[in-house]
């Protein structure tokens, strides 16, 4: 709670001191993302998500010493199957945190259109089916690719598994309740490593969401409010103000808003800008 604490006060205040250039060129979407999903993310998923996987390392250490201890050599069976596990998970986490970023980085413009899609519910089911059905493709198409990730570590689980079982009915030292004991364990060694390559893939993902905030901490503030020692104490509080070829663009190599203003205001006169 203090990283998450800590992460939207210095976002708030990077953006409140931050230029205009950056406002210009952010949509406000993309920064109320932040502050919706990502913020929500260091807040609940982050912290549930590491009890959930120390919980889970723990328990698949006092099974594996258990383990160990019942059957000695035997128990190095599971150093494959945990090898396995990490080949999956490495192979699963690197596109899962890209397509992460391009999830949130897609879905800041819906909060700037929902309402818009709202109004215009009627065309888009009339003349927008094939949008829908394109993105129901490529939703599906993720589904299936999770699926077949869940599917491949538990066949290859199980393989390993039989192999074991197969090792240990052919060692005559090995009582029926010894074998029976520690089969139970395997099976509960193969729930925990599924769930800590989840957990593990999971956290990496919501890694983006800090990753992203902190794009926001390090804008670069504009100019503070009070310079010390830009204005002399002798200089005359009041005079004429004049602007000879004014010329002003919100940041570099944007096109000028304003050009040539020649302005004169002088003493006392009040001006009003529209």
């Amino acid at each position: 709670m203090q990283a998450s604490r800590h992460l939207f006060d210095d976002m708030t205040q990077a953006l409140l001191r931050a230029p205009m250039k950056v406002f210009d060129t952010t949509p406000i979407g993309r920064i109320l993302n932040r502050y919706n999903n990502d913020i929500n993310t260091i807040d609940t998923t982050i912290p549930f998500g590491i009890s959930g996987l120390i919980s889970a390392i723990f328990n698949s250490l006092f099974v594996l010493g258990t383990t160990f201890y019942a059957i000695g050599s035997m128990g190095l069976l599971v150093v494959p199957l945990l090898f396995v596990y990490m080949v999956l998970g490495r192979h699963y986490i690197q596109p899962a945190r890209e397509m992460e970023r391009v999830n949130k980085t897609t879905k800041s413009p819906l909060l700037n259109l929902i309402a818009e899609m709202i109004d215009g519910s009627l065309v888009i089911r009339a003349y927008g089916n094939h949008q829908v059905q394109r993105f129901q493709r490529l939703h599906y198409r993720n589904i299936d690719a999770n699926n077949e990730a869940a599917l491949a570590s538990q066949v290859i689980a199980h393989i390993l598994f039989i192999v074991a079982l197969s090792l240990m009915v052919m060692r005559s030292s090995l009582n029926a309740a010894l074998i029976g004991l520690v089969l139970n364990y395997l099976f509960t060694i193969l729930g925990y490593f599924e769930y800590i390559v989840s957990m593990w893939s999971q956290m990496e993902t919501a890694m983006v969401g800090p990753e992203r905030i902190a794009e926001y901490t390090n804008i670069e503030p504009e100019a503070p409010r009070v310079i010390s020692g830009a204005v002399d104490k002798d200089r005359p509080t009041n005079g004429d103000i004049a602007f000879t070829n004014l010329s002003f663009r919100y940041k570099e190599n944007d096109p000028l808003v304003l050009k040539d203003v020649n302005v004169h205001i002088q003493s006392g006169e009040k001006v009003g800008i529209v």
